[in-house]
Formats: C-alpha cells, sequence, structure tokens
C-alpha cells in the first residue's frame, strides 16, 4: 500500500473534501492520504491522469515515508484543534462518494435507460468550455444526456449540443439498442457497431461503426448493416 502528500489546493481543485482521518501538516495546507483514496476518482481526462501519476507515492512502513512524517513540518500536536462533527463526516464522505461516481461513471457498463435515470450524475457540458472533451466522453445538456462522437479541443461556448453540431456530439437514445429495443433512427444519427435501429417499421444490425452521421436513410446505408429477418413490422 502507498501513500501520497497532496495540497489543500489540490483536492478543491478536483472537488474532494479531505477526510478527518486524513493526517495534516502542521500549518494545514497538506494532506497524506492512502493511494487508493484517489483511484476511485481517476477518470479518462489526460490532465487528471497526468496529475495522479506527478504525485510521490511512499510505500507504506518505508524510510521515505517515516522521515516525511518524523519531520518537523509533519510533527505536532494536535491536541486542542477542533474535531469535526458526526456530521460533517458524513457530508464530507457522501460528497467524495458523489465525486467519485462522476469520475467513474465515463467508464461504467451503463444501458442507455440507466443513463437517463441517473443523468444528473453526469458532468456537465459546460464544465468543458475552454478544455479538451475526448471522443465517448459523456455529458449532460439542458438535462440530457449525450455522448461525444470525436475528440473536441477545445470546446467553445458558441459551439452547444445542436442540430449544427451532431458530428461532434450525439444525443444518448432511451432505448438499449438490443434486438428487443431497438433505438428508433433518425437522420444525421452516428450508428455503433452492434446496435440495432429501426426506421419505417424495419430493424436493422450495426455491422460498422459509421463514424459520423449521414442524412439519410437506413436503406441507403446498407454498407453498414444488415437487415433482421423477420425485423419487419
Amino acid at each position: 500500500m502507498n501513500y501520497t502528500v497532496v495540497t489543500k489546493e489540490w483536492l478543491a481543485a478536483r472537488n474532494i473534501l479531505p477526510l478527518p482521518t486524513m493526517r495534516k501538516s502542521k500549518d494545514g495546507t497538506k494532506y497524506l492520504a492512502h493511494e487508493d483514496f484517489f483511484n476511485a476518482f481517476k477518470t479518462k481526462n489526460e490532465e487528471d491522469e497526468e496529475a495522479l501519476e506527478g504525485l510521490t507515492l511512499y510505500p507504506h512502513n518505508s524510510n521515505e515515508l517515516n522521515e516525511l512524517l518524523a519531520s518537523d513540518e509533519w510533527t505536532w500536536d494536535e491536541a486542542g484543534t477542533p474535531i469535526e462533527s458526526q456530521d460533517y463526516i458524513q457530508v464530507a464522505a457522501v460528497k467524495n462518494l458523489m465525486a467519485a461516481t462522476k469520475a467513474g461513471i465515463q467508464t461504467m457498463n451503463l444501458s442507455n435507460s440507466e443513463i437517463h435515470k441517473v443523468v444528473d450524475v453526469l458532468p456537465a457540458w459546460e464544465e468543458y468550455i475552454g478544455k479538451k472533451m475526448a471522443k465517448g466522453t459523456k455529458f449532460r445538456y439542458n438535462g440530457k444526456p449525450y455522448v461525444c462522437i470525436q475528440t473536441v479541443n477545445p470546446v467553445l461556448e458558441i459551439y452547444p449540443p445542436s442540430d449544427g453540431t451532431k458530428a461532434n456530439y450525439g444525443l444518448i437514445s432511451e432505448h438499449d439498442g438490443t434486438l428487443a429495443d431497438p433505438i428508433p433512427y433518425e437522420r444525421n444519427m452516428v450508428l455503433e457497431k452492434g446496435k440495432y435501429y429501426t426506421q419505417y417499421g424495419v430493424t436493422y444490425k450495426c455491422v460498422t461503426d459509421s463514424i459520423v452521421g449521414y442524412d439519410a436513410d437506413l436503406t441507403e446505408l446498407l454498407s453498414l448493416l444488415e437487415k433482421v429477418e423477420g425485423g419487419e413490422a
């Protein structure tokens, strides 16, 4: 097991509350935390990954860790310092769980219908303005879930999800795209390999990712699809 030192600013920038059980430096600006505490906050965001990789890890019971904790900066008497209430501890734990869930939702295997049920947990599109949004990132905009179709760098405030930016952002259907629950197709919709789509009462299975959306009916995209036998209404 490993430990690492982070600052209050590092935690605040990632919407993480320091837990009362974390050991802190004499001046209260740094915290000692277990490596696993931060693993829960890892995302596909390259900046977050680099920030985590840049932290110094101290193996448990290593000479380096013992020397650090024995230094003047970390050796001090906590007697008389305020003790956080049980209510604060509970709120801090819940807040950190929500932050970890928000960070990890990008790699969770949620169905479309499940994503619609937890749309409020997705990061808001506005959080990415001026930043890079990686392909496959799920987010919410105007209360609806979307997925980034191709990497956008940077995200510009004047180009939010709309009919004019369908090449970048796709609305996540409430349907799961299974044979039992095919996705009602609309023109310019990006087709995903393995998903089922329906149009004009006919069901198709996508066999090749379309990469981008096309202003065409499914009957014009048969090179990407195979018609499901008995899939006619």
